[in-house]
């Protein structure tokens, strides 16, 4: 017997277990009531405030989306994976990228918005994605500079703005 063919046997059995597609929908399961969780926080910030879009309407509308993700994921189909699926099912990539969204979040309040949208962009584009040193800086560039214009100056959200920029 092959190594492969004895981790294949240590990670899937010969049988299957009949739990095997119930926990496979687990993860929709906790989405959803995460989402329902938001929703629930979101709609007592208020949807509206005086006529206008209140705190509570951006999280609402992404725990819809996770509501509605999960409602895919619990109803689609189970696909079967093989021993190499799980030896790979957390690549160093995927925890790159949870640091770049942490790190992301700790500079928002630090730094601003701009800066940190451009600096995490860049090591998104860069490191995990491989792009080129030209474009991973045009496009983090690019991507700051809409996001201040858009969000900071034209619709006005208070969102923590640079040091260097005006609000």
């Amino acid at each position: 017997m092959s190594v492969k063919e004895a981790v294949v046997n240590v990670v899937k059995p010969e049988r299957a277990s009949a739990l095997e597609p119930l926990l496979r929908r687990a993860p929709g399961v906790v989405l959803g009531l995460a989402g329902l969780a938001v929703m629930g926080g979101s709609w007592r910030l208020g949807l509206t405030q005086d006529g206008s879009m209140g705190p509570g309407l951006w999280p609402f509308m992404a725990a819809v989306l996770l509501v509605v993700s999960s409602v895919g994921i619990v109803l689609g189909p189970v696909e079967e994976r093989d021993a190499e699926d799980d030896a790979t099912f957390f690549p160093p990539a995927a925890i790159a990228a949870i640091v770049a969204m942490a790190a992301f979040a700790a500079l928002l309040t630090t730094i601003g918005i701009t800066t940190s949208i451009a600096l995490v962009s860049l090591f998104w584009l860069k490191v995990l994605a491989g792009e080129k040193w030209l474009l991973s800086v045009v496009m983090s560039l690019v991507l700051a500079i809409v996001i201040y214009f858009l969000f900071i100056q034209v619709l006005d959200i208070p969102l923590p703005v640079d040091a260097f920029l005006p609000r």
